[in-house]
């Protein structure tokens, strides 16, 4: 009769704890490319906000962004900025795209807005926003965003630079909001390729581990059965086991075979030393048979000397 562990099987003390790393391993280089992924994808929407706003900025002139002002929009020179800007705006996936001036480095007004819905900000309306954030950038220092900025306006990668005039001096800014929503579903679209690869080769290597322990266990179950059986067949010691596994469970069979026909060994010398003990005994039983006739015949023969004796005793006393 079969008989349970008393506490956790080899079974499981090899799959849970190997279980638990591999889950762990999974997470870990899961996680670990996933922030590479994510990290050079942000990074290539950076690099192409910055291009794209380099490009627009090539379409525009400087010295003609510097006349900007409260009813610019009727002049040719508006129009031909604008329908440059709007082209090169569809040609790089830019969501909108404006330019941006000062007074007196106080307040901030539009330019020229590419946007062609009712939303347009015409030359000279107030931008919502404070000086001292694009102090910098009126100073001649471009700056790109190095994160994608999800708003209500769409998912962007703002980019500034600054249009300088003939002279050297920064005439505008012109904001660049890339459109960067395609970036955001290809970290998505990687982040479920990730998660997918990571549960595949989870579920493989459970598997594979699963055919290992299966593996090792026949083996262990092969040799408690064969010494169940050795010991509950009456000591029958001609078994053997027979495990071709190549590994220590084979070192171990043999050993335990190795042990079995020592012990069988010293039962056949116990059994010869046995039935040489019975023939000895068997001789000495018939020693002492002979010893007892020979002590009745020697018995015998003292009584008959002992009568003669006496006989003799007797006639030296009627001599005497």
């Amino acid at each position: 009769m079969k008989t349970k562990v008393r506490k956790i099987s080899i079974r499981w003390k090899i799959l849970i704890p190997s279980t638990l790393l591999i889950i762990a391993m999974c997470a870990v280089i899961g996680v670990n490319s996933y922030t590479r992924i994510k990290t050079g994808m942000i990074q290539l929407g950076v690099e192409e906000a910055q291009m794209a706003a380099s490009i627009a900025g090539f379409a525009v002139d400087g010295d003609s962004l510097s006349q900007v002002k409260a009813g610019y929009e009727s002049t040719e020179e508006y129009r031909n900025n604008l329908t440059s800007l709007r082209e090169i705006q569809k040609l790089c996936g830019i969501a909108y795209l404006y330019t941006l001036h000062t007074d007196d480095n106080v307040r901030l007004y539009y330019g020229i807005d590419t946007d062609d819905s009712a939303n347009q900000r015409k030359p000279g309306d107030t931008f919502d926003g404070e000086y001292a954030e694009f102090s910098d950038v009126f100073a001649g220092q471009s700056y790109v965003q190095d994160y994608i900025d999800q708003t209500a306006d769409g998912i962007l990668i703002s980019a500034y630079l600054p249009i300088k005039d003939s002279s050297g001096k920064v005439a505008a800014v012109l904001g660049c909001d890339y459109d960067a929503s395609y970036v955001l579903s290809r970290i998505k679209g990687a982040r479920n390729s990730i998660l997918q690869i990571s549960v595949l080769c989870l579920i493989l290597a459970l598997v594979i581990l699963n055919l290992i322990v299966n593996r090792i266990m026949r083996s262990l179950n092969k040799v408690d059965r064969k010494i169940y059986d050795l010991v509950n067949n009456e000591g029958d010691l001609t078994q053997k086991l027979d495990i071709s596994s190549g590994d220590e469970l084979e070192l171990i069979s043999e050993n335990i075979n190795s042990l079995l026909e020592y012990i069988r060994g010293i039962m056949l010398h116990i059994s010869s030393n046995s039935t040489q003990l019975g023939e000895s005994t068997g001789s000495i039983a018939e020693s002492l048979v002979s010893a007892k006739d020979n002590i009745s015949d020697i018995s015998a023969t003292m009584e008959e000397m002992s009568a003669a004796m006496e006989e003799k005793s007797a006639s030296l006393h009627q001599v005497d």
